[in-house]
């Protein structure tokens, strides 16, 4: 009988990321099978229980965000999410950020405007880190406004650099998530600063958040 070790430390980061896909799977189930039930699949619902199914879908991608968040923060610590750059379209990108976002918040009703006018659209950074700022960053100032609501993802010249804008616009929310502002924040920012980008602005408005920063067309490979 093989003898068992208690481990006397533990490497939470490593643990993370190791442990990601066992740890995303319950959520994952919540959801789909709630997903299930409320499509009408499994048959009729009341009217009483499809609300608590909603309440539970959203309580459970809630959940699964706040692990993603957290796991993808693991990986930063620890070293893993150095860029890796590439060759990308950037119009493309911004597009697929909002549609990712989109995806995970199906019943938060959002408009988008999403607009680029740099007169070069290719870029030579990790794509993934790129659209993951911006979802990260949308999720931010999304955070400050009830829907139904308006976010910009705009992406601009500035000399050598891009220069991107991230805005709110909608009814005033008072109690965003200190949550999810601490991650997504976190998470955006240090894939901008792991480029060489610069945070320029973050602003509270009327009518909700404007977030700006720049990043460099090209960085090398580490």
């Amino acid at each position: 009988m093989a003898t068992l070790h208690l481990p006397e430390q533990l490497d939470l980061n490593r643990f993370l990321s190791i442990q990601a896909h066992d740890l995303k799977t319950p959520f994952n189930h919540i959801i789909g099978f709630s997903r299930v039930m409320l499509s009408g699949q499994d048959g009729p619902l009341t009217e009483y229980q499809r609300e608590d199914l909603t309440t539970i879908y959203n309580s459970g991608a809630r959940m699964l965000d706040w692990l993603s968040a957290i796991i993808e923060i693991a990986r930063l610590n620890g070293g893993e999410k150095t860029p890796q750059p590439s060759e990308f379209d950037l119009p493309r990108v911004m597009e697929e950020a909002l549609s990712q976002w989109k995806r995970a918040h199906p019943t938060r009703k959002f408009d988008f405007e999403n607009r680029c006018t740099c007169a070069k659209t290719t870029c030579h950074l990790d794509e993934f880190q790129i659209r993951q700022a911006l979802v990260s960053f949308v999720s931010y100032v999304a955070e400050f406004v009830k829907p139904p609501a308006r976010i910009l993802l705009i992406a601009a010249d500035e000399d050598d650099h891009l220069f991107f804008t991230i805005r709110s616009l909608g009814e005033k929310n008072k109690t965003p998530s200190a949550i999810d502002l601490e991650l997504q924040g976190y998470i955006g920012q240090a894939y901008i600063t792991q480029h060489g980008g610069k945070i320029r602005l973050v602003q509270e408005n009327e009518d909700g958040v404007t977030i700006q920063f720049t990043l460099p067309r090209s960085v090398s490979s580490a």
